[in-house]
């Protein structure tokens, strides 16, 4: 069963990829992080990890309370293997995150020319005392330049769930996508658009979404093993590409517990559809003058 949100200004997206073997654009490889290296701090494939393998940084936290994070494989998420296991009980902006190359200096991307496509899979495990807007549980992406991994103006994509509703006509136990003017404006929950994807304790999403640096938008899908959402074309909240990926989360009170899993995260750089007319355009004017 597919199921597409009822909304003019969400058209079906269709997911597609491009080659990512048009020569001299970019040599860059997928980045990823399957927590396969356990806990540690000597390789990048570890929580906290350490750079490399395309990686600028370690994982890092934001928030006074930092939320705790451990990679385990007494649950596997989606296949089997390590995930990493993050629980908090923080009532105010914390967050865990990643900064990845966007220089393609160390097999990174450039990120102001090529969309960036991430695709994970994150499960609900527990929703303790999840009953108000100011629980939430955020996933985005954002830009080192804003200092944080907490949700701000550098956001690009931001999707967020929330134990009630946050504005008139936004549904609670929902995922919701931002859809901003991508111009690094102020938060408004009203910007919120219903996936109609509802979020529950126990389920497993698989999010693919894709951020166009050139149009400032985001498409993407999200599979709870059953049911496929889809929309496209969003605004960014923030005016510059990202080259971090961060999940934010809050509880209302600190009795209240959210606990979630991440695995299976990747990150892989495409060409722009204007990067690729470009590069036709330069190809065919080598040619002629040949």
């Amino acid at each position: 069963m597919k199921y597409s949100p009822s909304l003019s200004s969400l058209p079906c997206l269709v997911l597609t990829s491009l080659s990512l073997g048009t020569a001299g654009f970019s040599n860059a490889a997928t980045v990823s992080a399957g927590f396969d290296g356990g806990n540690g701090t000597v390789s990048p494939d570890q929580y906290a990890g350490t750079s490399g393998a395309g990686w600028d940084t370690a994982w890092g936290a934001t928030g006074a309370t930092a939320p705790t994070g451990t990679v385990t494989n007494a649950s596997p998420v989606n296949g089997g293997g390590n995930y990493l296991s993050v629980s908090t009980s923080f009532n105010s902006d914390n967050a865990i995150g990643r900064e990845f190359d966007n220089t393609g200096a160390s097999g990174g991307f450039t990120t102001g020319i090529e969309t960036l496509t991430l695709t994970f899979d994150v499960r609900i495990d527990t929703l303790t005392g999840w009953n108000s807007a100011s629980d939430y549980l955020t996933l985005h992406a954002a830009n080192s330049t804003g200092g944080t991994y907490n949700v701000s103006a550098a956001s690009s994509f931001i999707i967020r769930a929330f134990g009630a509703s946050p504005a008139a006509g936004k549904n609670a136990n929902e995922w919701l996508l931002y859809s901003g003017t991508s111009d690094g404006g102020g938060y408004s929950a009203a910007n919120f658009v219903n996936s109609g994807m509802a979020l529950t304790s126990g389920s497993t999403y698989t999010f693919s979404i894709t951020n166009d640096p050139i149009a400032k938008k985001y498409s993407g899908s999200i599979f709870n093993g059953t049911t496929t959402v889809t929309w496209s074309n969003l605004g960014w909240r923030a005016t510059t590409a990202s080259d971090r990926f961060a999940i934010n989360s809050r509880v209302n009170v600190g009795t209240d517990v959210l606990a979630y899993s991440l695995d299976n995260l990747t990150i892989v750089p495409e060409p722009t559809a204007s990067s690729l007319a470009l590069l036709t355009g330069l190809a065919l004017l080598t040619r002629r003058r040949k």
